[in-house]
């Protein structure tokens, strides 16, 4: 599942030309539900605290279906700065759990 790092200016633009195409969430957090960030002028002044992912998650049985995610990134602090490594660990599951 593609992920960007809001804290790459380029990644950043590309995916708030179209917000709604995106889930927007922090990077930290315990929020396993994986809620939306829906507040665009928090996610541009704090840009590096947040990733994205396409809304379209995939096909289960041919049908579209919403999931539950939970990501870790992989990043380096050096003083205030973060060097964000590639890649994430992704789990998705279904929202409610028969």
């Amino acid at each position: 599942m593609p992920t960007f790092w809001l804290g790459d200016i380029d990644q950043r633009e590309m995916v708030l030309e179209k917000p709604d195409d995106y889930c927007i969430r922090r990077i930290s957090g315990n929020d396993l539900a994986g809620s939306d960030v829906t507040e665009l002028a928090v996610v541009r002044k704090h840009a590096s605290h947040f990733i994205a992912q396409p809304r379209e998650l995939g096909l289960l049985d041919s049908k579209s279906s919403d999931l539950a995610q939970d990501h870790i990134i992989f990043a380096r602090r050096a003083g205030d700065d973060f060097d964000v490594l590639p890649g994430a660990l992704t789990r998705i599951f279904p929202l409610a759990i028969p």
